[in-house]
């Protein structure tokens, strides 16, 4: 939990690797500062001496999903219905129609984000760092609650001679739409342009894209606004063919291929120092599904608003390996000893999990998995879902690719390693679009690391989530010093 204290705890010693690759991530509305640019804060840690560290602010605001959907949206009968008169706080982006920030001035909704790992001991002296305002000085204590350990960070505003970034960058992203400038090529409507009608649920894929996201561990590629089609750690193959969704294994009324292919748009691109954001609505009848996907150096945090009229099951959202993967190892909370992934069919128990690691030569890749809603699940509607098999016999589903005149595999006839959390229970109504009175929201932290993790690093990843840092915010220097 976010802890706003009144003061601070005793000098910790040095810290060392503290939950590395975890982010720090702080509203505008916990800082006392007013009527603050963005680009005035900047950050430090101690180590004998002030050391400054990347910091980013995200700009957020209150927008009307249809102004997101852009002017076209019009034209379409479901995003003209239920984007209209729905608000959402959201990330904001000139590049998109969601545009920038009201409100140009760090606010309440604003987000700043640095890395625990940058952090470090409590500064012995009340002479703050060159080039920095004199009593804008915010002292951040970092406590672990596993650990007891505690570091520091301290937060100034600068005087314009100072790079928030220092010159660095954790991450980048580069998107690249193929049609062109968003706002004027992205077709958000779905509509067939040759026809002016709704695109049909298994027609074209729309809004082709080339865009990457890097950083020194690990390297993403994005083909379509749903499509992740690779994934590569510190340079090896490429081990994700496709990260898909099922309503149940093999029913392919729903997946990816067909959210591409109707309409859909973006909310922001992002790419900073601290993090990249790719942000962006729309699943077939679902307008008002979100996915924010924030990357750091070394993890990903997926959030899936699942905001949709009632369906028959929640499903699954799984991930399809390479064969490149033959020979890693995968593991989850209810299977410690793994399995190995070789294309031939394993038993695994079966039931709810809450992470799932893949490991071995080229790497591992750690997922844990989170809800918020106020739905009466129950563990009986959660169950692991894992496919290991060359030429599967469960039915795969089909897209049409750009140019192509017939429906094609979406994917190779394989599912290696595929795994998920699969919820077989029905889903109500989520969509505010139609006056929901339920909200479900899935929440999917990915680590990436070398392949010599174990179950190990699973588990304590898994406590970082449940037991997150206490942090306490107090002006500094503070009275008593």
């Amino acid at each position: 939990m976010l802890a706003i204290s009144g003061a601070v705890g005793v000098a910790a010693s040095p810290i060392s690797g503290i939950r590395e690759g975890v982010p720090i991530v702080l509203t505008g509305e916990l800082l006392p500062w007013e009527n603050v640019s963005p680009n005035d804060v900047v950050a430090f840690s101690y180590h004998d001496g002030w050391t400054q560290i990347p910091v980013q602010v995200d700009e957020r605001d209150q927008r009307e999903y249809i102004q997101i959907y852009g002017p076209s949206a019009s034209e379409n009968p479901i995003t003209a219905v239920y984007g209209t008169g729905i608000h959402g706080i959201v990330y904001c982006d000139p590049n998109t129609f969601t545009g920038p920030d009201s409100d140009p001035t760090l606010d309440v909704n604003d987000e700043i984000v640095f890395m625990a790992h940058d952090a470090g001991n409590r500064a012995p002296t009340d002479e703050g760092p060159s080039s920095v305002r004199e009593g804008s000085g915010i002292e951040l204590e970092l406590a672990d609650p596993l650990t007891d350990q505690v570091s520091y960070m301290y937060l100034f505003l600068q005087d314009g001679s100072l790079d928030p970034s220092t010159g660095m960058s954790y991450v980048e992203y580069d998107f690249n739409p193929l049609s062109g400038e968003y706002k004027t090529t992205y077709n958000t409507a779905g509509m067939d342009m040759a026809t002016g009608l709704l695109n049909d649920d298994f027609g074209e894929q729309l809004n082709p894209e080339d865009s990457m996201i890097r950083t020194s561990m690990y390297e993403r590629h994005w083909s379509y606004r749903w499509t992740c089609d690779s994934l590569s750690l510190s340079g090896g193959p490429n081990l994700v063919e496709r990260e898909d969704y099922w309503m149940a294994p093999g029913a392919c009324l729903r997946h990816i291929g067909t959210f591409n292919a109707q309409e859909g748009c973006f909310i922001a691109n992002i790419s900073g120092p601290v993090r990249a954001i790719r942000s962006y609505l729309g699943a077939n009848s679902g307008p008002l599904v979100q996915v924010d996907k924030i990357y750091y150096e070394t993890r990903e945090d997926s959030t899936i608003y699942l905001r949709v009229h009632p369906r028959p099951a929640v499903g699954t959202f799984y991930v399809d390996h390479t064969l490149a993967a033959i020979g890693m190892t995968y593991h989850n909370d209810l299977n410690l000893d793994g399995v190995t992934i070789d294309g031939h069919s394993d038993h695994l128990t079966l039931g709810p999990i809450t992470w799932e690691l893949v490991t071995g030569e080229p790497g591992s890749v750690l997922r844990i998995h989170d809800i918020d809603t106020d739905i009466p699940f129950t563990d009986e509607d959660f169950t692991v879902f894992y496919a290991d098999a060359l030429d599967t016999d469960i039915r795969l589903c089909l897209a049409c690719l750009e140019g192509c005149e017939e429906s094609v595999p979406l994917g190779d006839p394989h599912l290696i390693g595929a795994s998920g959390v699969w919820n077989t229970a029905q889903l109500p109504n989520t969509d505010p679009g139609l006056l929901a009175t339920k909200h479900l929201t899935m929440l999917i932290t990915t680590y990436y690391g070398d392949q010599d993790w174990m179950t190990t690093d699973a588990i304590l990843r898994r406590a970082w989530s449940d037991y997150p840092l206490e942090i306490g915010v107090v002006p500094w220097p503070t009275s008593a010093e």
